[in-house]
């Protein structure tokens, strides 16, 4: 049997599934990395005895051929992928949905509670939150392009929906020294009859950066 010299044996982080394995060949473990993890298996140690100074003794080679698949466990680790990979789109359905309640429709009630009330200024919150609704949807839709099978995403395209923080600063500050309701910051317009308050059109801007191709390294 040849004798093989790993140099560094760990190829897998502690913290996630195996996704690679050194291969074992005929004569044995080989330094060659394949990718994926290794399926569960069993040694069978059989070997013809040999007589060494009046001893019997099995030769215990880690061969291809003794090695046996273990049927019971790679059933279970199926099993269990499976369940990860329903509870990960599940989670990430979830985080999405509460990002658009906290990040997306919260804001826009916040300005509609400040005075934003005119048809206009209904027109572009609606506008703002379906910005968010869209924004979510495309980040889960392209992360796994966007991480090139890494698992992790390197940017966003279009900026975070939790950037809408800025607009409820803006307005805690607003309504801190009471500029909101008619005394709202930069007044109200009147636009084809109806009313339009300037401040609004940060929502706009927002919801436009949202589903931008704008590239947000991700920190």
């Amino acid at each position: 049997m040849t004798q093989v010299v790993i140099e560094n044996p760990v190829i897998n982080s502690p913290f996630e599934e195996p996704t690679r394995h050194f291969r074992f060949g005929d004569e044995g473990i080989t330094n060659e990395l394949v990718e994926g993890r290794r399926r569960s298996s069993y040694f069978v140690p059989i070997a013809q005895p040999h007589k060494q100074a009046q001893k019997s003794f099995f030769e215990t080679e880690w061969v291809q051929e003794r090695i046996q698949a273990n049927q019971l466990i790679n059933d279970i680790r199926g099993r269990v992928a499976r369940w990860r990979q329903k509870s990960s789109l599940l989670g990430r359905e979830l985080d999405s949905l509460a990002d658009v309640i906290s990040f997306g429709v919260a804001p826009a009630l916040i300005a509609y509670g400040c005075g934003m009330q005119g048809l206009w200024d209904r027109a572009v919150l609606v506008f703002f939150v379906a910005c968010g609704v869209s924004r979510l949807a495309r980040f889960n839709v392209t992360a796994d392009a966007l991480s090139a099978g890494s698992g992790k995403v390197s940017h966003f395209e279009g900026t975070p929906i939790p950037t809408s923080i800025l607009l409820v600063l803006l307005l805690w500050a607003a309504a801190a020294v009471g500029a909101v309701g008619p005394q709202l910051w930069g007044g109200a317009w009147r636009v084809g009859g109806f009313t339009l308050h300037p401040l609004v059109l940060l929502y706009a801007l927002s919801g436009s950066l949202m589903i931008s191709r704008i590239r947000i390294p991700k920190l």
